[in-house]
């Protein structure tokens, strides 16, 4: 776990040096230090900023899978399956034309019918 905690800091420190070089902002660069020291210095810390970090990484990542798929369906299925429908014979055949939906196949079932089913 140590080694995931070193790891997570570095990236932490390595994210807050992109943004000091990005905005020259002196207190970014002073917790990119406080950051490094941490880590090196006192790995009980280190341990419980990875933990944050990773519950951190999980709930976005629940949380902007849940987005995505909604919008795949709203803006993709949704759509494909609103024109599949006026275009396209109803392929369940679900309307009943008869008493019920109930198919008679009144046939005489071979060996042939049991070799390649699908």
């Amino acid at each position: 776990m140590r080694v995931k905690a070193l790891e997570t800091m570095l990236v932490l420190v390595l994210a807050q040096l992109v943004w000091y070089y990005l905005g020259q902002n002196r207190y970014v660069l002073i917790a990119a230090i406080a950051t490094a020291g941490i880590g090196v210095f006192l790995p009980a810390l280190a341990e419980k900023i990875h933990l944050l970090w990773m519950k951190l990484g999980e709930t976005l990542g629940f949380i902007s899978g849940k987005i995505m798929l909604t919008l795949i369906f709203f803006f993709f299925l949704v759509p494909v399956a609103w024109i599949a429908g006026r275009f396209r014979k109803p392929v369940l055949k679900l309307k009943r034309n008869e008493g019920s939906l109930f198919k008679s196949r009144n046939e005489t079932y071979t060996a042939q019918h049991l070799e390649d089913m699908w």
